[in-house]
C-alpha cells in the first residue's frame, strides 16, 4: 500500500520543497498539500493520509486549533500527526504533544535536511512495527510494550 501524506501549510514555497523532497525520498508516496484547515477539509473527503504535517502558524486557525479539530475526525485517529514550524515554541510544543502530535519538527533548512527528516520519521515506523510484533509473540515486558504503543 502506498503511503499518503498531507501537508497543511500556508507557505506555497514550502509545499513545493516538501513535495519534491518527499518524492525524492520515496517516489511511491502520495503527497497532497493544503494552505489551511478549511482547504484540507475538502481534500480529506477523498484522501485519508497516513501522516499529516501541520504548520503551527497559519492565518485564521493556528496549528494547535487545527490539531484539535483533526483529532476529532474518526477516520484520522490512526494518522501520524507532526507539528511543523520554522521555530521552536516550548509551550505550544508541549500542548501539541499533549493533544496527540507525535513530534514537533523544526522545518528543515535545505533539501538534504528534508531527506534526513523523512528517513528518520518513516523508517522509524518500520522499526517500531517490528518491535510491536515482538510484543505480540515474545516475552517483552508489558511496560515496554505499552510504551511502544504510545510512541507508534
Amino acid at each position: 500500500m502506498t503511503m499518503r501524506v498531507l501537508l497543511i501549510d500556508d507557505d506555497e514555497a514550502e509545499h513545493e520543497i516538501f513535495s519534491l523532497a518527499l518524492k525524492k525520498y520515496n517516489s511511491s508516496i502520495t503527497v497532497i498539500t493544503a494552505n489551511n484547515l478549511h482547504e484540507s477539509d475538502a481534500l480529506l473527503k477523498n484522501f485519508l493520509p497516513d501522516a499529516i504535517f501541520l504548520d503551527m502558524h497559519m492565518p485564521g486557525i493556528n496549528g494547535i486549533e487545527a490539531l484539535k479539530r483533526i483529532k476529532e475526525i474518526p477516520d484520522l485517529r490512526d494518522a501520524r500527526l507532526y507539528m511543523y514550524s520554522a521555530f521552536y515554541f516550548t509551550l505550544e510544543e508541549k500542548e501539541a504533544l499533549e493533544l496527540g502530535a507525535l513530534r514537533w519538527i523544526k522545518k528543515p533548512d535545505d533539501f538534504e535536511a528534508y531527506q534526513g527528516l523523512f528517513k528518520e520519521l518513516f523508517e522509524q515506523k518500520i522499526i517500531f512495527a517490528l518491535l510491536m510484533h515482538s510484543c505480540t509473540y515474545a516475552a517483552l515486558l508489558p511496560s515496554a510494550c505499552n510504551l511502544l504503543k504510545q510512541i507508534i
